[in-house]
């Protein structure tokens, strides 16, 4: 089967929940304190937490609200309840939603975990024995992925910007995937330039500068991910929201963490993609290597932007649901 027999139609996005693999979302009393959140987080590996409160989801808690809320060396803080930090009456969708309402609400929302309830508990937001289930962005993209094994995987995994490109398609043939939006998703779409994607201006700091001013940069600029630079030329690592999780808010008992250099929590040398390697890339890389964004760079190595799960997911929703 080539790329241009996999077709995915609107009707196939209305699949049931109960054929996507689904995750018990981890649940804890809104009364616990933010220190004990967040090792919980940390533990688990996980980037979200439900809370609750006499037996109903209270709200929830990801990374980004520890980024943006909590402060980095406050550690009195971190004694107060995780209400103090949670998002509140999060929105939660019933067991029996089909695959297109979870896309259009987490696309439309820009949710990253989405709880979900079996259909009699969602208004009042009931527990329930079982518990609440949570569906990620990846959960998702992993199963809109299976679908098309060929499409896909024949472009691989990237793991350097200087790698060849794979089957890149002219821009003609570009166009006229781009112009068949609103009927359906074929397999050939996958083959398009991750250019294609509307990227933001990146966040760009330097190994020397202290975290503080990183965290500053990535609120302002409402991103998640920033680009270390050197001299103003080459990329030389990033600096995600987890990495602020593992490397600075664990480090609960360093009273200099505020002085910390971005060279001591970078991720250094990121695999990088040029944008005109394929959006197939871009999600066999994601799937593999587990990461949420990929960096896209140009042709001397200077960032250019990262493009996120969310942004790959919208693509695919407004090429499907415009």
């Amino acid at each position: 089967m080539d790329e241009k027999k996999e077709i995915w139609s609107q009707d196939n996005f209305l699949i049931q929940l109960d054929q996507v693999p689904l995750n018990r979302a981890l649940v804890l009393d809104q009364k616990e304190t933010i220190g004990s959140g967040l090792k919980v987080m940390l533990d688990k590996n996980i980037g979200s937490l439900l809370l609750k409160k006499d037996g109903k989801i209270s709200g929830i808690i990801t990374e980004r609200d520890f980024l943006y809320k909590l402060h980095i060396s406050d550690q009195a803080q971190r004694e107060l309840p995780l209400s103090s930090l949670m998002t509140p009456n999060p929105l939660c969708l019933p067991l029996t939603s089909n695959l297109k309402e979870v896309i259009l609400t987490v696309v439309e929302n820009e949710f990253r975990h989405l709880p979900l309830l079996k259909t009699e508990q969602v208004k009042d937001k009931l527990i329930g024995e079982e518990g609440p289930c949570i569906i990620s962005v990846r959960d998702i993209l992993r199963t809109i992925i299976k679908q098309f094994p060929n499409s896909i995987k024949k472009y691989g995994t990237v793991t350097s910007s200087k790698m060849a490109i794979f089957n890149a398609h002219d821009e003609a043939f570009n166009n006229e995937i781009l112009e068949s939006r609103g009927q359906s998703l074929s397999g050939a779409i996958f083959g398009l330039p991750i250019m294609r994607l509307q990227l933001r201006t990146p966040v760009i700091v330097e190994p020397q500068d202290e975290i503080s001013l990183v965290l500053k940069k990535l609120i302002e600029g409402k991103t998640e991910v920033a680009m270390v630079v050197e001299f103003a030329t080459k990329l030389r690592g990033i600096v995600t929201e987890r990495d602020f999780l593992l490397k600075v808010f664990a480090q609960s008992s360093n009273s200099n963490i505020e002085k910390l250099k971005v060279s001591e929590i970078m991720t250094s040398t990121p695999h990088t993609l040029l944008p005109r390697h394929a959006l197939a890339n871009a999600l066999n890389n994601m799937d593999k290597f587990n990461y949420r964004h990929v960096i896209l760079v140009d042709e001397e190595h200077f960032p250019l932007g990262a493009v996120s799960m969310l942004e790959i997911l919208g693509f695919i929703k407004r090429q499907v649901f415009p």
